[in-house]
């Protein structure tokens, strides 16, 4: 594999190990395999990622093997008392990939939404989630009150979850 594959990889797995990594934890009784399974998984990846088509949904690809991994790696363990059989597999990890829909979709909703917002109320929505910034410090530098950029913060917050509200209901994945 070439060195451009290689970092394409790191920057999908990289970018994806979280989500990746509570799919397997979701699918598993225990945090105890979860570092095991995720290594596995890891080097799995790796191995086929020459296979992988760039175009389609790196996630999605890596929850079908992690799934694997998951199901065997647990047939291996199956002395231990609590094991879930391939069924319950199946059906948590479809919820799994519904909610990662559901959190893509949002995720694409909040940021259709921040673009009909003005600039610089997106800007004060940006600033004021940014670590390390308070609210005072904030308010001193615009000249309100906490209290007013907390009430302007409100209105704000509430105008993009109502957006991001109805472009889920229009996309009926509520």
């Amino acid at each position: 594999m070439n060195e451009d594959n290689y970092r394409i990889y790191v920057k999908l797995l990289q970018g994806n190990e979280a989500a990746l990594r509570c799919f397997i934890r979701s699918l598993m009784p225990s945090w105890n395999d979860v570092d095991d399974v995720m290594q596995e998984v890891s080097l799995v990846l790796w191995e086929k990622f020459s296979e992988f088509d760039q175009k389609t949904n790196f996630l999605r690809w890596a929850y079908v093997i992690a799934r694997f991994k998951v199901m065997n790696f647990s047939s291996k363990k199956g002395r231990d008392k609590l094991q879930f059989d391939n069924d319950l597999f199946e059906l948590m990890a479809a919820e799994c990939e519904e909610e990662e829909d559901l959190r893509e979709a949002e995720e694409q909703a909040m940021w259709s939404c921040m673009e009909k917002i003005p600039e610089a109320k997106k800007q004060l929505l940006l600033n004021s989630s940014k670590k390390g910034v308070t609210i005072k410090a904030l308010a001193e530098k615009l000249g309100k009150t906490p209290k007013s950029l907390y009430r302007t913060l409100d209105r704000l917050k509430e105008l993009l979850s109502k957006c991001i509200q109805n472009q889920i209901l229009e996309q009926g994945l509520s």
